[in-house]
């Protein structure tokens, strides 16, 4: 059974406006439960449209042996009164500025908000993740050259 989803033309112009302003190549905006991506198409300059229909129940997030890097200390961690960084879209995500570079951050290096954490690059563009939080970074959740999703956890800070 398909649910109807009203797509709101104006905010989709405004968002494909800001698309084209900033030089992006894609924009996501999710409210309510529903969520736009609006995609600088490749054969002309009139970006695409895609939307997610919200879920009765959300699906929960399934636990992916593939993104979780080996924990650095030998004791589980607590993490639910952390602070958590979640992506802000699709992509492979880089821990580190290039192959043989260092990672950007490590479990235990304090951050602070607005400073780079990763690189996503999506649709062939390099797309710098910058920290919405300041702390110390106790747990990072996904693995050198991993597919992230949009709202997947990345890091935990406290």
């Amino acid at each position: 059974m398909s649910k109807k989803f009203y797509v709101d033309p104006e905010a989709v112009q405004t968002l494909a406006k800001l698309l084209h302003e900033s030089d992006l190549s894609e924009i996501e905006y999710q409210h309510s439960g529903c969520r736009v991506r609006v995609v600088r198409s490749h054969s002309s300059d009139f970006p695409s449209l895609s939307y997610d229909i919200p879920f009765k129940n959300p699906p929960q997030e399934s636990k992916k042996l593939t993104r979780e890097p080996p924990v650095s200390s030998g004791e589980a961690l607590d993490v639910s009164a952390e602070k958590t960084i979640t992506s802000p879209m699709v992509g492979t995500l880089y821990l580190a500025p290039g192959p043989n570079e260092a990672p950007y951050i490590s479990v235990g290096k304090h951050i602070e908000e607005g400073q780079t954490l990763f690189i996503i690059e999506a649709m062939k563009v390099m797309n710098p993740i910058r920290s919405t939080e300041s702390g110390v970074v106790t747990k990072i959740c996904v693995a050198d050259g991993a597919l992230v999703e949009f709202g997947e956890i990345l890091v935990y800070v406290s």
